[in-house]
């Protein structure tokens, strides 16, 4: 068996990989929900519903594919990942397909499902997992580049469906997003292997080393994390106060990343036009993108709790500042402005989760425990787009949403660090 040491380059294997994971989180993230706000006001108006019905759709698809995300997480740690993806591309297809000829809410919301179950079998649980099996060297900066692609795509295809839907109306707009799915995951299709092992290779940067005597001790020192990821110091036991805090954090960022989906929304309701809301989610994938390279970049230098902290107090500062913009006129650069730096929750919620999971569990556990994390993240999301669809029908404002987010933002960077004293206190037992 080959074996690649820490100063070997990439090869072709490594690559296909890289590209295989980028295209499911451009598909699955970048797609289905960065992209996918755009179609919301365009679908309630052609159905005559409210945003908060139709957001409903929405909320379905997160819950299913957060539940059918702990079933897929755990059988693909021991079945062959392709056939898996494949399954779950297809689905996702014939889902979106048949959404486009919707004539009900119902119709609608019975689709979604199907898509939610789909869409789990080539989300960040399965990316992530690949991605962590295959490299052991610099994992935040490879987590980083992969997650960004969800930034990318929404980037991309937000202005694109714009003019689909002005164009072509939006079930035409719904047609070219399944093929265009397809598309985006055919490497992985391909090419996807869920550990290194199946094709005779070691993880890249694998190297034989003795056991850091900076593991012992939990430090999080440059360099050393990752190291220390390959030792499982916290147990994983889902009741436990360790695994509970990070539910709690990821069910409280995850909130913040459903309201995404009515950024579109925001812009309308600050007298913009719906081309500006579909810049204004442009330069939220911008950030998207930006942040999660430096999270990627610092968690490999700092470690993957305070660079989480980092990121998500750029984001309350995004989000005060979205608040103090909504409760008068706003103009466009700091709408704009606003935007992108509440942008950086993706990075948070993409990749710092991930590598704090490994932080605190380990590559071994990093499976059941992520499993979990997934579809608490998933249904906080989901719950979170329906939630922000009825408050704003309610009460006519996206205020009351964002003071809410400002402290599920604040509550996150206090719990990570009352997470990683609990993780110092258990290495050191």
């Amino acid at each position: 068996m080959r074996k690649e040491s820490a100063g070997t380059p990439f090869s072709a294997h490594y690559l296909l990989i890289i590209l295989s994971c980028c295209g499911m989180v451009a598909a699955s993230i970048g797609l289905f929900t960065n992209a996918y706000g755009i179609l919301l006001s365009p679908m309630a108006e052609g159905l005559h519903v409210s945003r908060g019905d139709i957001s409903m759709h929405v909320t379905l698809r997160g819950l299913a594919m957060g539940f059918a995300g702990v079933v897929v997480i755990r059988y693909a740690q021991s079945h062959p990942v392709r056939p898996i993806i494949t399954g779950g591309v297809a689905a996702a297809f014939i889902g979106t397909l048949l959404s486009s000829r919707a004539g009900s809410l119902w119709q609608l919301n019975l689709l979604a499902v199907l898509q939610g179950i789909g869409l789990s079998c080539f989300n960040y649980g399965i990316v992530t997992m690949m991605a962590g099996n295959w490299f052991e060297k610099n994992t935040g900066t490879v987590f980083g580049l992969i997650a960004s692609f969800s930034g990318l795509s929404g980037a991309v295809f937000n202005p694109i469906f714009s003019r689909l839907i002005t164009v072509l109306g939006y079930r035409r707009a719904l047609m070219i997003m399944g093929f265009a799915t397809i598309l985006l995951t055919l490497p992985a299709i391909l090419f996807a292997e869920m550990n290194p092992l199946q094709k005779g290779l070691m993880p890249y940067g694998h190297e034989e080393k003795e056991p850091a005597s900076s593991g012992a001790n939990g430090s999080e020192a440059a360099g050393s994390w990752t190291d220390a990821a390959s030792e499982s110091f916290v147990p994983l036991r889902y009741f436990s106060a360790a695994f509970l805090i990070l539910c709690l954090i990821g069910f409280f960022s995850n909130f913040s990343t459903g309201f995404a989906s009515h950024i579109p929304g925001v812009a309308e309701a600050a007298g913009k036009s719906a081309a500006f809301g579909a810049l204004l989610m442009s330069v939220i994938m911008i950030a998207n993108i930006s942040f999660k390279f430096v999270i990627g970049f610092i968690a490999d230098r700092i470690g993957p709790v305070p660079s989480s902290q980092l990121m998500l107090g750029t984001e309350l500062v995004g989000v005060i500042l979205m608040l103090i913009l909504t409760g008068g006129v706003s103009s466009g650069p700091d709408l704009m402005a606003a935007g992108f730096l509440y942008g950086s929750m993706y990075s948070f919620g993409a990749v710092g989760i991930s590598l704090v999971t490994r932080y605190v569990y380990g590559i071994r556990q990093y499976g059941g425990a992520y499993s979990v994390l997934s579809m608490i993240g998933n249904i906080s999301n989901a719950l979170a787009i329906a939630f922000i669809g009825y408050a704003y029908d309610f009460t006519g404002s996206y205020r009351p949403v964002l003071l809410i987010l400002c402290l599920f933002i604040g509550f996150s960077i206090v719990l990570l660090g009352v997470l990683k004293r609990q993780r110092g206190k258990i290495a050191a037992a």
